[in-house]
């Protein structure tokens, strides 16, 4: 009776083991292709950055009116905080 109990466990093993590595494998190689897919991607997008960012950038465009109380305190300098040169004294005159 023992006997056939460990041919039993042992065929049961094997059969186990027969799906379940195979399985495994499989699935480790979709991983390790997936990885190998997203690194060259990776290199793709980065490549792609470094050609757009050797382009020359266009220079900031200046306001359309300096006057205008809205952009004046952005085009003058802050002599210091509260000064009559500073940008809320450019946005409220009055104050």
């Amino acid at each position: 009776m023992s006997g056939s109990k460990q041919t039993t466990f042992t065929l049961v093993c094997a059969a186990v083991l027969s799906a379940a590595l195979p399985g495994m494998a499989g699935y480790a190689s979709a991983r390790m292709e997936a990885y190998d897919q997203t690194k060259r991607e990776l290199a793709r997008l980065r490549a792609q950055l470094d050609e757009t960012t050797d382009q020359t950038v266009p220079a900031p465009r200046t306001p359309a009116n300096p006057h205008d109380p809205a952009v004046a305190g952005y085009l003058r300098s802050v002599p210091e905080a509260g000064g009559r040169g500073s940008c809320g004294s450019a946005l409220w005159p009055g104050r």
